[in-house]
């Protein structure tokens, strides 16, 4: 008889969709679940779907309003104006976006979210600094701040705070 041979099957691949749905029917079951609240919240917006990783990161300040890390996230999702339904948000939502951002940043910072590099470096929080995203190729652009009340050195004293917490207490 000859020897068996042992098939190494490759490990399956990463579905999302997959990692969606169990983790909708968790929540479904379990609304409270924080751990599948903050997955699903991850899980949508690595998909696309903006508006459901928004509510999930919403629905995760209020289950932890403590947690600096589901502030911080809330920030990042709100500084990124998405269209909802097709259309481009217009001007007076987009900068009520990025005020809720400081709001959320600034109470990140207050819980004590200090990974300043990581606030330096996220591409979500580039509306908040000043700058738009570039579209179609496009190089990036300074945002028009005369609209609103908000400047790019408001970061900064965010970003000093991280570096030194007793500054702007």
């Amino acid at each position: 008889q000859p020897p068996q041979t042992l098939i190494m099957s490759r490990p399956p691949k990463h579905d999302p969709q997959f990692e969606i749905e169990f983790f909708e029917a968790v929540h479904n079951r379990c609304p409270g679940y924080v751990e599948v609240v903050g997955l699903l919240g991850g899980l949508y917006t690595k998909a696309g779907r903006i508006a459901d990783g928004l509510r999930m990161d919403r629905k995760l300040v209020r289950l932890e309003p403590e947690n600096p890390t589901a502030h911080y996230n809330l920030a990042c999702l709100d500084a990124v104006p998405s269209p909802e339904g097709g259309h481009v948000p217009s001007p007076a939502d987009a900068v009520a976006a990025v005020e809720r951002a400081f709001v959320h940043l600034d109470r990140a910072v207050e819980l004590g979210w200090s990974d300043r590099a990581k606030m330096e470096a996220d591409a979500d929080l580039e509306p908040v600094m000043g700058v738009a995203p570039a579209h179609d190729g496009q190089a990036k652009r300074p945002r028009l701040h005369e609209q609103h009340r908000l400047q790019p050195e408001v970061l900064a004293v965010h970003l000093q705070r991280v570096e030194s917490p007793e500054v702007g207490r």
